[in-house]
């Protein structure tokens, strides 16, 4: 699916590669993108594009230990530059537990400051949210579910 704020196209060809990522940090700013949600992939490690929105599902199917990777923007590392610009920015992340069983905790890279340094998955058919804002040069925890939410 084409992400319709991905306007960095044959119109910004001419950016070099730091300015088109600069643009994008500019329009993740955007109320728009707040509403573009994205279902990641869940594994090992699970990747998340920010660019492709700022909401989040990672449907934890079995109790498989899982890291949060680090936020992309369009597949590439995020620089000091571009989280600089992105101060202010808000993510959700889901985890919906699916598995039938208890599913492990997910952990987070560094750049992810949550309560405690960790994440309660939710029991089996619930599932619970971590929203986080970029201060511009972290993802801060801002909230979370006290309890499960049903799925």
């Amino acid at each position: 699916m084409r992400n319709p704020l991905n306007h960095v196209d044959a119109r910004h060809a001419s950016l070099g590669p730091v300015q088109q990522l600069l643009f994008q940090a500019v329009t993740i700013r955007s109320p728009l993108w707040q509403d573009l949600k994205q279902t990641l992939t869940f594994g090992a490690a699970v990747p998340w594009d920010i660019l492709l929105g700022g909401s989040a599902l990672v449907v934890q199917a079995t109790n498989a230990a899982h890291a949060m990777d680090a936020p992309t923007l369009n597949g590439a590392a995020i620089s000091a530059a571009v989280l600089t610009a992105l101060a202010g920015a808000r993510l959700v992340l889901r985890f919906r537990n699916t598995s039938g069983v208890a599913a492990a905790n997910p952990t987070f890279n560094a750049i992810y400051k949550v309560q405690g340094g960790a994440f309660t998955s939710a029991a089996t058919g619930n599932s619970r949210c971590l929203s986080l804002e970029c201060d511009g040069v972290n993802w801060v925890e801002i909230s979370r579910n006290a309890a499960d939410v049903p799925n």
